[in-house]
């Protein structure tokens, strides 16, 4: 393409060339996306036995990524899978007890479960995902103004909003050969991680993108979600103290400005580099 225009756009157009070159099924996988060996054939034979039950153009199925799918590796309950309604920004206040408990070993075993080998997903990323081109049709292409993160999530929101389904499959396993930026793992909790994760247009892309589902998208209480909206913005305000990093905070408090008044597109000063996909740098976390 020439030169980067973000996942966005690049998954795009390539489900728009295979398509058009005649593809009937689709297996997207990101560049540093390691399939185990066997892993397509389990998705297949998944796919197969799902598909007598839902009809292709309302199915998907996606490989099972350990280092994404945090919930599923951990065991916890399937109730934390998917992200409550009116949440922001993946913040509940009904998650609180739970991400109390989970911090104590000795209680948060009570709460893990054998985890089955299909399953149901609201979204989905891009890598491992499994698709028919009767979906495709269906649902249509990536939006490309989202750039940069949250454009795989608003993408296959639409196949579960139109009576579509999703299912992770366990036995069909990637591995991610690359740690993403904002990794919980490199960092003490997920609001450390958007402060000090390396790339400044990164934490702006995934904020504002993320707000923009959170706002338009996945709000169905509106009290509950400007609750969740200000608890979530006061912690990390706080948190921005903690860590001195009150430019990171500003450009985030824009990035929830503009997903909230729906300003989509390239942000005048945090163009995409050259070789956005290979920039794994991170700050030390403390």
């Amino acid at each position: 393409m020439g030169k980067n225009t973000g996942s966005a756009t690049g998954f795009s157009a390539g489900i728009e060339y295979a398509i058009n070159s005649g593809s009937k099924y689709l297996w997207l996988l990101d560049d540093d996306n390691k399939p185990e060996c066997g892993s397509l054939q389990q998705l297949l034979t998944q796919y197969i036995k799902l598909c007598e039950s839902t009809p292709e153009e309302n199915l998907a199925v996606l490989s099972y990524r350990p280092a994404q799918q945090i919930i599923l590796s951990s065991g916890e309950s399937l109730k934390y899978v998917n992200p409550k309604k009116s949440s922001f920004h993946g913040f509940h206040i009904c998650d609180i007890p739970h991400k109390i408990r989970r911090r104590i070993p000795f209680i948060d075993n009570h709460y893990r479960k054998n985890i089955p080998d299909c399953v149901s997903l609201d979204a989905a990323p891009y890598g491992g995902l499994f698709i028919n081109y009767k979906l495709v049709k269906k649902i249509g292409l990536p939006r490309k103004d989202f750039i940069l993160y949250e454009d795989d999530t608003e993408y296959t929101y639409r196949i579960t909003q139109d009576s579509g389904k999703i299912f992770c499959i366990l036995s069909s396993k990637i591995e991610d050969m690359e740690v993403a930026w904002n990794a919980v793992q490199r960092f003490n909790n997920s609001f450390t991680a958007i402060l000090k994760g390396a790339g400044d247009f990164k934490a702006y892309y995934n904020m504002r993108n993320c707000t923009y589902l959170d706002e338009h998208v996945r709000k169905d209480n509106s009290i509950i979600y400007f609750i969740n909206k200000n608890i979530y913005i006061s912690i990390l305000k706080f948190m921005s103290i903690v860590h001195k990093k009150p430019e990171r905070f500003k450009l985030l408090s824009d990035a929830i400005k503009d997903g909230k008044n729906k300003v989509m597109g390239i942000k005048e000063g945090l163009s995409l580099p050259s070789h956005q996909n290979k920039d794994i740098s991170y700050e030390d976390s403390e």
